[in-house]
């Protein structure tokens, strides 16, 4: 058992309120013992996880829960021997801009018992898997679809890709003669599938920024299974399989003269635009279907384009996908590439790592620590905000959450971060 550095060093006015033995005291957060967790509590975490996000246990969770994909990285929360909160990670590479990776932490599962809450257990717990991952060099914390979208920032978070929710009558939507197209679709076995379609999404995933090094755990339980619920797709382009749709049938209707059924989209990845178009197609021709609804696609696959009639598609909703914790800030600058652009000097503030503090001189030659005055400045969680190219740093300007010192530089670093497609994660973690 141990307590976190940041944690003894918290300041008194953190305090909040915990129960015990049915009465309410004082409870500091130097009163919180964060540690990981023992074999025989992991059921008690997985269960108050599970509750804090208002769902019931089942026995498929729990099984997922067990995997040893985050095991060695929870943490709970300890409030005079009772589990208050839990916290999971794993280690993995981002893809920056330039196609290099960042080994990053990928985050999720933080969780507080209702009775709890606004204690500074969560705070606790973040700062410790900070401290956690910064010691075992990875650059930065990668946390996906956060429940709250007031919390994360204060921790140095910063939303870092958005994500379209999409819907598709499938019948009325016919394809453009000029839309891109090239290759064939074919069925597959799901057992035979997997290795193709796990290779298939590392290729997609060496392109487009925001995406991670997916790991077994993190594909669905049923697909290997000769009863699983989804049905795969893969497409063949010139150069070989260059894409894959992952789909079910959902919401069967008997009430007109023939089976309808609705399509859920659970994954689709490509390497290029004719593979992309080429599988709408396919789902969009699927016999016995009315809509198709795919969550979380890329906000630059713009579907409604390649249609005649382009209101057959419909985005039901955008939203943040990731949010990015940069904790390394030379490094995680240095991975990623840049475009031609006069260099700029920005400055950086990081309340929790007071390393990270100063200016940065940032070319498309690479970046490096400067005395020169800084002509921009921002948070660290701003920062996380251009760093994949998500927004550009005029945006946040007029949003005022970047400081320009120099009228000049803004137009600069919008050309520097610039993408060339749009992040995203694309897997749900």
């Amino acid at each position: 058992m141990y307590e976190s550095e940041i944690l003894r060093k918290a300041p008194r006015d953190n305090a909040g309120t915990c129960h015990l033995s049915g009465r309410t005291e004082t409870c500091a957060m130097s009163d919180i013992t964060i540690r990981p967790l023992h074999v025989h509590e992991q059921r008690e975490a997985y269960e108050l996880a599970m509750r804090a996000y208002h769902l019931s246990p089942t026995d498929s969770g729990w099984k997922r829960w067990l995997e040893p994909l985050s095991a060695d990285r929870r943490f709970g929360a300890f409030l005079h021997g009772t589990l208050a909160g839990v916290i999971s990670a794993f280690s993995t590479e981002l893809t920056v801009p330039g196609g290099r990776t960042l080994t990053v932490a990928a985050t999720g599962g933080a969780a507080v018992r209702a009775d709890y809450s606004r204690r500074g257990v969560l705070t606790a717990l973040m700062q410790e898997q900070l401290r956690d991952c910064a010691e075992r060099g990875e650059k930065a914390t990668y946390g996906w679809g956060p429940t709250s979208a007031t919390l994360y920032g204060r921790y140095g978070s910063g939303i870092a890709t958005n994500s379209k929710n999409v819907h598709i009558t499938s019948r009325n939507a016919i394809f453009r003669n000029d839309t891109p197209t090239g290759g064939a679709v074919r069925m597959l076995r799901n057992s035979d599938a997997i290795p193709l379609i796990q290779e298939i999404y590392q290729s997609a995933a060496s392109y487009r920024p925001g995406m991670i090094r997916r790991p077994t755990g993190l594909w669905p339980d049923d697909l290997g299974s000769t009863s699983s619920e989804h049905n795969v797709a893969v497409h063949t382009g010139p150069q070989g399989d260059d894409g894959f749709v992952l789909y079910r049938p959902v919401n069967f209707s008997h009430d007109g003269p023939n089976l309808q059924a609705d399509l859920f989209v659970d994954d689709l990845h490509t390497t290029n635009p004719h593979a992309m178009s080429d599988l709408w197609r396919f789902l969009t021709s699927i016999d016995l279907t009315s809509e198709i609804y795919a969550p979380m696609r890329p906000i630059d696959e713009f579907i409604d384009l390649m249609l005649i009639d382009p209101r057959q598609y419909r985005v039901g909703e955008v939203q943040d996908h990731t949010l990015l914790r940069i904790l390394d800030v030379l490094e995680a600058l240095a991975a990623r590439s840049y475009r031609r652009a006069k260099p700029v000097v920005m400055g950086i503030v990081d309340r929790l790592f007071p390393e990270n503090d100063g200016n940065y001189r940032i070319s498309s030659q690479g970046v490096e620590r400067t005395g020169h005055a800084a002509q921009v400045r921002m948070g660290v969680e701003t920062l996380a905000m251009i760093y994949l190219g998500a927004w550009s740093p005029s945006t946040l300007a007029i949003a005022g959450r970047i400081n320009v010192l120099d009228a000049e530089a803004i137009s600069a670093a919008d050309e520097l971060f610039r993408p060339t497609t749009a992040p995203w994660c694309g897997t749900s973690f």
